[in-house]
């Protein structure tokens, strides 16, 4: 998949890579879905939450236990963050997106 993508100038920004799957957040979804089927993959789009939160102890915490106590269900969630990092990423499928989006900018996650 990653040389389709880079032979079309697709950068690939987050994945996570599974038994039978893998997730990309992608610079270009459409273009990335069009060619990942061109070439026999089963793809399609979702989507997903990005956060950029800091780097501090107990920041996955905070920001599921808002999630659930707001009745947002999280179907998958993946992150990364280096010790050295201030900021990391966590990338995140949710059941109401729109309703998590407004809840991370109350609490000042980007």
């Amino acid at each position: 998949m990653s040389r389709i993508l880079k032979k079309k100038n697709i950068a690939i920004q987050s994945v996570a890579v599974f038994v039978d799957s893998a997730r990309l957040v992608v610079s270009d979804p459409e273009a990335a879905l069009r060619k990942l089927q061109e070439h026999g993959y089963s793809a399609e789009l979702r989507a997903v939450l990005q956060a950029n939160v800091p780097n501090k102890r107990g920041i996955l915490a905070d920001m599921t236990q808002k999630l659930g106590n707001a009745g947002v269900n999280i179907k998958y969630l993946y992150c990364s963050l280096h010790d050295r990092q201030r900021k990391g990423v966590i990338i995140m499928e949710v059941d109401k997106p729109e309703f998590a989006l407004k809840l991370f900018r109350n609490h000042q996650f980007e």
